[in-house]
């Protein structure tokens, strides 16, 4: 009897407790917006909250004495001071945005008065060497962990109705849980969008001279920023 109750356990020890996996990340193409409960303004755009047109994500906007808040996101507005909006192909507003699928994200932060987190958590695939999104408008930077990650593929003055696929090395976080986020960085043209994030297998593509001076400009800017924010 007893060395049945001992099997028993070892076998509960074994097979039976519940094991937790990481969920994969979810949404990475915007397209997944819940549209039932939004506020209509005209036939075509309106308002709801970021947990129903942006499930998956967190959008957060910090403003430079240190409030945070999470806003609600536009459908289909023209996006201008502190707005966010999801845009759909038929739309495109007058800025023209590129949209892949039903929707891209867009977003006009007003650098030096708010910056914008754009963040998700979820497991990042076992195979996966690089993550690449199309990107429109100004530049983003992405944080691993809260861990700056270069970013190539950029392309100066690019306008802004066309998008431009670029990349970022993951191969050192591949089948581990981990937290991405997006944030808004000094540019020219204000807006900043975002689209068809996926990971791949295939290594990030050798940066050419151009991209790796955006790169670092960018590294230069974030440092400079957390200098400033630790003299405060």
């Amino acid at each position: 009897m007893k060395s049945r109750i001992q099997a028993l356990v070892l076998f509960v020890l074994l097979f039976g407790t519940s094991r937790t996996t990481a969920a994969p990340f979810v949404n990475l193409g915007f397209d997944e917006a819940r549209t039932n409960n939004m506020r209509w303004f005209t036939a075509t755009e309106g308002e709801g909250a970021a947990s129903e047109l942006l499930p998956g994500w967190q959008l957060l906007g910090v403003f430079p004495l240190g409030q945070v808040i999470e806003t609600n996101i536009h459908l289909n507005a023209n996006v201008s001071f502190f707005e966010s909006s999801l845009i759909d192909r038929q739309f495109g507003g007058i800025d023209r945005y590129p949209v892949e699928g039903i929707y891209s994200f867009v977003t006009y932060p007003t650098i030096g008065l708010r910056t914008d987190i754009l963040s998700q958590s979820g497991e990042i695939p076992a195979d996966a060497l690089s993550i690449r999104f199309k990107v429109f408008g100004d530049p983003w930077r992405l944080e691993i962990n809260g861990v700056d990650t270069p970013v190539y593929g950029y392309v100066p003055g690019l306008p802004s109705d066309q998008s431009v696929e670029v990349s970022a090395d993951v191969s050192a976080y591949a089948g581990q849980e981990v937290e991405l986020s997006w944030i808004t960085q000094d540019g020219p043209g204000f807006h900043h969008g975002l689209d068809s994030i996926r990971f791949s297998p295939e290594a990030v593509p050798e940066p050419g001279p151009a991209t790796l001076l955006l790169a670092g400009g960018a590294l230069g800017w974030a440092v400079r920023r957390r200098r400033r924010a630790a003299q405060r």
